[in-house]
């Protein structure tokens, strides 16, 4: 399940979900165990796609076209963005921590949230506070999606090569039945 919520309903639903990650992806919250992701561009480039079509009905378009060009060409959101899809796909729930903020805030966390829906097939709550909370959410990975998250899993995989050796040097190789264990 992927929860967008501000920093005031954690506890609440930490305490009502298990096998929980949570990033924080804009809100003003400072807690050490909570990992801020970098995976939202610059308010520059936001302000940009905002004001460059202000006269016309096109605004969250461009965003939403400046924030996945943003996830998908800088190496650093992709693999912060992985971590999420990642924890996803091995059936944690996720829950992000943003900033409420309807003229710049809201239609970026929207654009992420449409992005990883469309990319991946994978349906999001907005939780404005515990009532919104569907406990019964079966969200998972469209076909396509799983295709989309193969694909990015492998670069996604070839950058912690690059960026972590360290990471696979201790794996342990099996040579029965071709495995890795």
């Amino acid at each position: 399940m992927l929860i967008v919520t501000d920093p005031n309903q954690l506890n609440i639903l930490s305490e009502v979900l298990k096998d929980v990650s949570v990033y924080n992806i804009s809100s003003m919250l400072y807690n050490a165990s909570i990992p801020s992701l970098s995976i939202t561009p610059n308010s520059e480039m936001l302000y940009n796609a905002v004001i460059a079509n202000a006269h016309i009905n096109t605004i969250q378009y461009d965003i939403d076209q400046v924030y996945a060009s943003f996830l998908m060409t800088n190496s650093t959101a992709f693999m912060q963005l992985m971590q999420v899809v990642r924890d996803l796909y091995f059936g944690k729930n996720v829950i992000l921590l943003v900033y409420r903020e309807e003229n710049v805030f809201d239609p970026a966390t929207e654009s992420l949230c449409k992005f990883i829906q469309q990319r991946y097939g994978y349906n999001y709550q907005m939780v404005n506070d515990y009532t919104d909370l569907n406990i019964y959410d079966s969200s998972s990975f469209s076909v396509p999606g799983i295709t989309a998250f193969d694909n990015d899993n492998i670069r996604y995989l070839s950058y912690v090569k690059q960026f972590n050796v360290k990471a696979f040097m201790d794996e342990k190789i099996s040579l029965e039945n071709g495995g890795i264990i």
